[in-house]
């Protein structure tokens, strides 16, 4: 067992299952689905994640396929999700399934075809995007929502980067749990920001 790592993951497992339930669930179930196609995948994969440090191995595959959506699925709604926030504007849920759709066919492509590279440019395009919408919102005279997509952004990247120059590998696992945590409770806190959008519902004719 490799306690610390268990501990944080699960520590970024509650974060993430907090945001949701503290702050997602709130919202229209287009924006809930965008946002949550991140948040859970992140939740998820931390548990596993947890469950695989523990000493159960069998859990660590799972985990990565997890991983694997977030970086794809996931990214896209979180950047579809935040132009939705900072707009104001509602989107078509026709849109967002569209966008949903499109994450999980670039899954299935970079799973089966092992194209390891495209998957992870996706994140790479994906967040800046997401930061600059942040400086929209700035500009826009969001101010919090700006900051707190800006912020998300940042951890998300020390997250990525930051293992690279602890000379313990340890460190930098528990150092990328904690700080994806800190990212995703901003994710969180910036869409509880969010307008309330009605429900559409289509009369049957």
């Amino acid at each position: 067992m490799e306690l610390s790592h268990v501990i944080s993951d699960f520590v970024l497992a509650a974060v993430a299952f907090f945001v949701f339930f503290k702050y997602l669930r709130k919202l229209d179930t287009l924006s809930t689905i965008l946002w949550e196609s991140f948040v859970l995948s992140v939740a998820i994969a931390a548990v596993l994640g947890g469950i695989r440090y523990a000493g159960y191995s069998q859990a660590g595959e799972i985990s990565a396929f997890f991983q694997k959506i977030a970086a794809t699925v996931g990214v896209l709604g979180l950047l579809t999700a935040s132009y939705q926030l900072v707009s104001g504007k509602k989107l078509s849920s026709l849109f967002g399934y569209v966008v949903i759709g499109i994450g999980f066919i670039l899954l299935a492509i970079t799973e089966f075809m092992d194209f390891t590279t495209i998957r992870n440019n996706i994140a790479l395009i994906c967040l800046p995007l997401v930061a600059i919408l942040g400086v929209w919102a700035l500009v826009k005279g969001k101010l919090t929502v700006g900051l707190l997509l800006i912020a998300a952004v940042a951890f998300a990247a020390a997250a990525v980067f930051t293992p690279q120059y602890l000379t313990n590998a340890a460190d930098g696992i528990d150092a990328y749990h904690y700080l994806l945590a800190t990212a995703v409770l901003c994710f969180g806190l910036a869409a509880s920001h969010q307008p309330k959008f009605e429900e559409v519902q289509i009369a049957a004719q």
